[in-house]
């Protein structure tokens, strides 16, 4: 059997252009075909890293099928307040897990409970993504748990609360000589925080 091999880059045009066709299809099913009738947006972000420059390729993602929107940045405590207190159409946000479990996503930035002034900024309410979360909360066969919230992460993703942009990952270079290091997803930077350092052993020949 042949199998043909499509290039990565060609999966995701494909997928890109897909996107950009339901878009356009719910946009026409909403009644605003080609973004008629919608204003003009404002859309907040802090002023960190290359924040400045996401917000500015997100608002040509938007142009592209018609919405257009304000890029706006926020001194950090103004744009918490704001976020916080629901006075925004658009913002961009982003999280690290403050313990290795999905509950530190989906429950914390999810669950209808935190909406608003705790972590759901989104506002985003679903019953039956909270029963799914709740289960899992107390479920203690670790398969079950992560079924649960998977079931629950698939929900969200249908309705879609977010547009869903990226997960941060960091590569890190470690002279063979370093040994007892152990990386986990909760290590997003080069000052390994979660490593037990006593365990850590340099030796003078890599060759051990």
């Amino acid at each position: 059997a042949y199998r043909q091999q499509t290039e990565p880059s060609v999966i995701i045009d494909v997928q890109a252009q897909h996107r950009e066709r339901m878009a356009r299809k719910f946009l026409e099913e909403s009644g605003h075909p080609q973004g008629m009738y919608i204003p003009k947006m404002p859309m907040y972000y802090n002023n960190f890293s290359v924040y400045p420059h996401m917000a500015m390729q997100m608002a040509d993602f938007l142009r592209d099928i018609s919405i257009n929107v304000d890029p706006q940045t926020l001194e950090w405590t103004t744009f918490l307040d704001t976020m916080r207190g629901g006075n925004f159409l658009i913002g961009r946000c982003g999280w690290v897990a403050d313990y290795p479990d999905p509950d530190t996503f989906l429950w914390q930035l999810l669950a209808s409970e935190n909406a608003g002034w705790q972590d759901n900024w989104a506002r985003y309410k679903n019953p039956k993504f909270d029963e799914l979360v709740e289960k899992a909360r107390v479920e203690f066969d670790k398969e079950k748990r992560k079924l649960l919230y998977w079931q629950a992460e698939q929900i969200a993703i249908e309705d879609s609360p977010w547009i869903f942009l990226f997960a941060q990952t960091a590569n890190v270079l470690i002279n063979p000589s370093v040994q007892g290091i152990e990386l986990s997803g909760m290590d997003v930077d080069a000052s390994f925080p979660n490593n037990d350092l006593f365990k850590v052993r340099i030796f003078e020949n890599t060759a051990q």
